[in-house]
């Protein structure tokens, strides 16, 4: 039972709480109520409030903004459709992040700090992995081919790029771009191209593989037979490269390198160098280790007999017909022997005929006969006998 006193304590003891909750009351106002001069919010949930880009596919690099993210990330974590991303930069206000590979479909951007997690961004759209082009469209093994494109993402354990089934050595890859050089052992013509972002998630094209392969050759100057030392030789054919450097290309004549004249992906020139004997010698192309052989038939050259009814004076312009004299467009690899004098200046000079003018002082025997020959890059012709005064 309440005696009267008991009440009275009572009471008492209720005024007094109430007292003190008003003087709590007061003294939060004080300190965080909105007539303060430093205010302090007591909302700590992070909140997004934009990213860029807008679109993209896996891997892409997004930039969020927004507020109570923390100085750092710490524990922190951004969820792309609640899939952990890669963390790049962290700030209170700033963050970038990576979506994973593994990102299928558009979705939204979830912050989570401390236990808190934000309200769903807006949605992102995700572009599905595409190959927009490749460069060169073809070529032999080993071409070092650009991959462009989007959704690629960062490269994983999982990241390879396949020839026709064959892997293809990465050189770089990035979310737009892959480098890679063509695996060697394919078959001619287009073959499939198949990069895989992860383990069964992939895009594809197609790639235009070239064995290199000498189909003839011939003289570049039409009217030569192309058969005599200095001739300019065309290698017709496939897979050379669009310039010598692009897959190390080499040429061998009768196993002995020689310096190319042009070079397009299936026409190579060159001259038969000087000193190269009479007979059948391989003509080689090698582009990126790989070696194609033909060959070709250098010949001696060969006058034929004057009509020795015809006598030459001294300055008389004098005419040696014949084969494979050549076009040799170097002085110093062409000469005529012409009895004791070596003629070395020309008005002419043709695969099949010389022209030069008599350097044979007249000579007090009756029509004598001198012996004529050729010398082109070291192979001397047949003689044959002339008539002077």
């Amino acid at each position: 039972m309440t005696t009267p006193c008991t009440a009275r304590i009572i009471e008492g003891m209720k005024r007094l709480f109430v007292i003190l909750a008003v003087l709590l009351s007061l003294a939060a106002i004080g300190c965080g109520g909105g007539g303060g001069s430093n205010p302090v919010s007591t909302t700590t949930t992070p909140q997004i409030a934009g990213f860029s880009p807008q679109t993209g596919g896996p891997g892409t690099t997004v930039q969020l903004w927004g507020a109570y993210f923390g100085a750092a990330q710490g524990s922190s974590i951004v969820y792309y459709n609640y899939e952990p991303c890669t963390i790049n930069s962290w700030s209170d206000t700033i963050i970038s992040c990576t979506l994973p590979n593994t990102a299928r479909t558009s979705g939204t951007f979830i912050v989570s700090v401390g236990g808190k997690s934000s309200a769903a961004s807006t949605q992102f759209t995700l572009n599905a992995p595409q190959i927009t082009s490749i460069f060169p469209a073809g070529g032999p093994a080993d071409t070092l081919v650009t991959i462009s494109g989007v959704g690629f993402g960062t490269r994983t354990d999982y990241s390879r790029v396949s020839f026709n089934g064959s892997n293809a050595p990465i050189e770089s890859w990035s979310n737009s771009f892959i480098t890679c050089r063509v695996p060697s052992g394919l078959q001619n013509g287009s073959v499939p191209v198949i990069v895989y972002i992860s383990y069964d998630y992939y895009v594809t094209t197609s790639f235009n593989y070239v064995l290199p392969a000498i189909t003839s050759l011939s003289s570049v100057n039409s009217s030569s037979t192309g058969n005599n030392v200095g001739a300019e030789i065309a290698i017709n054919g496939q897979g050379f490269g669009s310039y010598q450097s692009e897959y190390n290309g080499q040429i061998s004549f009768g196993g002995a390198p020689v310096s190319w004249t042009s070079w397009t992906s299936n026409r190579v020139t060159f001259r038969i160098p000087a000193g190269t004997a009479a007979g059948y010698h391989s003509v080689s192309i090698t582009v990126n280790g790989k070696s194609v052989s033909s060959g070709w038939n250098v010949y001696e050259p060969n006058l034929s007999n004057p009509n020795l009814s015809t006598v030459y004076d001294q300055g008389d312009l004098v005419t040696l017909s014949g084969n494979y004299l050549g076009l040799y467009t170097d002085q110093a690899q062409r000469s005529v022997k012409f009895g004791d004098a070596t003629v070395t200046s020309f008005v002419s000079w043709t695969d099949t005929g010389i022209s030069f003018y008599n350097p044979i002082e007249p000579t007090l025997l009756s029509n004598p006969t001198i012996s004529a020959s050729v010398v082109v890059g070291g192979l001397q012709s047949n003689a044959v006998n002339v008539k002077v005064n």
